[in-house]
């Protein structure tokens, strides 16, 4: 997700551009989730400096509506974002009460492929010593359905799949 502040009334957080990295969860058309700020104007951000985002919202057709905390070493901010689906990506906008910014929100697909081939379930589950089928553990980053499996993602890859139900 990238956001470019545009208006705010802190003038040095005027054009500022923000990244994040999100890890969301879908159940039916709820959306909740957790994350990280990645970037400030292209710059990644070392990690012990990132700041918790995480958020919470809802699908209502080709819009999501979500509201977020986030969590800096100072003080924790909060605020919206109203995006709506286009044709590969979300767009719109937020406000955060951080200095009354807001501006233009964009959420891109980390990858085309909605699942790295290193998470995917084998076609047969390895088995046991003793025959039996062994659990097949996977990481966050796997997807299974919309049952509420972590999902590593950004947004429109929930939103395609909730508008195809």
């Amino acid at each position: 997700m990238t956001n470019e502040v545009q208006s705010t009334s802190y003038a040095a957080y005027r054009r500022l551009r923000l990244g994040y990295r999100l890890e969301l969860q879908q159940h039916g058309t709820r959306i909740t989730g957790q994350g990280e700020k990645w970037l400030e104007n292209g710059r990644r951000i070392p990690g012990a400096t990132r700041t918790p985002i995480t958020l919470d919202g809802v699908i209502q057709g080709r819009r999501v509506a979500l509201t977020f905390v986030e969590r800096g070493r100072r003080r924790t901010s909060g605020g919206t974002f109203d995006l709506m689906l286009t044709s590969n990506r979300l767009q719109g906008t937020f406000e955060s009460d951080a200095a009354h910014a807001r501006g233009s929100s964009i959420v891109q697909r980390v990858s085309a492929d909605p699942a790295p081939r290193q998470f995917r379930q084998p076609r047969s589950p390895p088995r046991t010593p003793f025959g039996l089928p062994a659990a097949v553990s996977a990481p966050a980053a796997s997807f299974a359905g919309t049952s509420g499996v972590t999902r590593h993602i950004a947004t429109s890859v929930l939103l395609e799949e909730a508008l195809r139900q």
